[in-house]
This record gives C-alpha cells, structure tokens and sequence, in this order.
C-alpha cells in the first residue's frame, strides 16, 4: 500500500512532456530537499527529451536531403550520360561534313 507519493511535472519549453511520480509504503518519506531533487532531476529529464526530439527531427531532415541528394546526383549522371551522346553525335556530325568538305573540294578542283 502507497502511504507518499511525490510527483512532478516534467516541462520543457512550455510544454508538459511527461511526469516524474514516486511512491513509497514509508510514512511521511519525501521532504523538501527530495522535492528540491526531484525537480533538477526533471529539468535534466525534460532537457534529454527535448534533446532526443531534436536529434530525431534532424535524423528525419538529414534523411529527406540524403534521398534528394540521391536523386538530384541520378539526374546529374542522366544529363551526363544524354550530353555524352550528343558530344559522339556532334563528333559524327562533324566527321561527316569534313568528310563532304574534302569530297566537294575534290569535285570543285580543275581537271588537270
């Protein structure tokens, strides 16, 4: 049977995250400097899952630009990949007119 019991609210920013209860079948077991430790040690509590909420925030923030890092850098090597072969078409191109150039050059010149 719970004879004292001490709880206390932990807040954070404002806002309630949790509550700290203790219990005891001892009469009268709680006195001001365990109320005095109880509250530091909800303040740290408090301050931890603030912390932990942050970091899973940021793990959550990391991963989404991860996927769109993985996705802008796919299309990099897409565009890479498609100027690739519009350089060996050009060349082709380009091989192609030289190619006409000198059969034209061949047909222009005197007959000796």
């Amino acid at each position: 049977k719970v004879t004292d019991a001490l709880s206390v609210p932990i807040v954070e920013e404002g806002e309630l995250v949790g509550v700290l209860n203790l219990n005891t079948r001892r009469d009268r077991a709680f006195d001001e400097p365990d109320l005095f430790l109880l509250n530091t040690l909800t303040k740290l509590i408090a301050a931890a899952i603030v912390r932990g909420r942050r970091i899973e925030a940021v793990s959550i923030e990391l991963k989404g630009l991860e996927e769109e890092a993985a996705l802008l850098l796919q299309e990099i090597e897409e565009l890479e990949s498609r100027l690739d072969d519009r350089r060996r078409q050009y060349q082709r191109l380009m091989r192609k007119a030289d190619d006409l150039r000198s059969r034209l050059s061949d047909l222009i010149q005197p007959v000796g």
